[in-house]
């Protein structure tokens, strides 16, 4: 088979030491997704399902991996809500119908990520282990991650009003 320009981007991502890829596939990128599917052995392919989501799933591996490799004493908690929760939230206040914002599949469990690579990592699925797992995060000299399965539909903070706020506001005309 003669080698192709999707191939040559993956061959050339692996010798840069590139190991794994986060995205979402489209029309355009087809040639490439084969690619990394004949090339899983040398890069691995993440799903996700926001462009945003892949930014932030990249850049919190690479910081956090750097943190383990150092051995920093950076610690994360994440508030694992398997959707989208501002847009979710953003959809319900403004009355939009909910769309593409939750996840379908399981919850990506962010601990199994950190403990494969070497960190402290616990996945909190019930409120009352929160106190525990972060104590025991905070009380690690390394870098720790805990990630905490949280209700989409419950909200982060309870939404205040207040009236002298809206009438200090600028009127328009």
């Amino acid at each position: 088979m003669a080698r192709i320009a999707s191939d040559a981007l993956i061959e050339r991502l692996a010798d840069w030491g590139v190991d794994t890829v986060f995205g979402l596939p489209g029309d355009g990128i087809n040639g490439i997704m084969e690619a990394l599917r004949r090339n899983q052995d040398k890069v691995r392919f993440v799903l996700v399902h926001h462009e945003e989501a892949a930014a932030f799933m990249a850049t919190l591996m690479a910081e956090f991996i750097t943190a383990i490799q150092h051995k920093l004493p950076v610690k994360v908690v994440i508030s694992n809500n398997s959707a989208l929760g501002q847009i979710l939230w953003e959809q319900m206040i403004l009355g939009y119908p909910e769309h593409g914002v939750r996840y379908p599949g399981p919850n990506v469990d962010y601990a199994a990520i950190a403990t494969a690579n070497g960190a402290y990592g616990v996945k909190v699925r019930q409120p009352g282990d929160l106190s525990g797992a972060v104590r025991q995060a905070l009380s690690l000299d390394g870098p720790a991650l805990v990630d905490v399965d949280v209700n989409p539909d419950e909200p982060r903070c309870r939404a205040r009003s207040s009236t002298s706020r809206r009438r200090s506001s600028p009127r328009r005309s």
